[in-house]
């Protein structure tokens, strides 16, 4: 494992440690990263019990930041949003 993963689920321990559930998170999903583009949403929504999801940064790839299947835990209640063309909005009750 790299450095940089052993140090970021470091992070994500203390997240999950502190704040065991999150309403909203938006996470960077950048499919420009290559192969583990949604490495970093899977770890934290793995571990961080997350209501509703909306991936950022994808930069004209809908396609892969919005296959959710892909890289959200499937085990996991969290409603995925995919906002990917401006004006977009999505209301959440609750």
């Amino acid at each position: 494992m790299a450095k940089a993963e052993e140090r970021f689920k470091v992070i994500v321990d203390r997240i999950a440690e502190e704040i065991p559930e999150i309403k909203i998170a938006m996470f960077p999903v950048d499919a420009r990263m290559g192969t583990d583009f949604a490495k970093g949403a899977q770890i934290f929504l793995s571990k961080v019990k997350v209501d509703n999801f909306f991936p950022m940064h994808f930069w004209g790839e809908p396609q892969k930041a919005c296959d959710f299947n892909a890289y959200v835990p499937a085990a996991t209640a969290t409603r995925c949003y995919c906002l990917d063309r401006p004006g977009m909005n999505v209301e959440i009750k609750g």
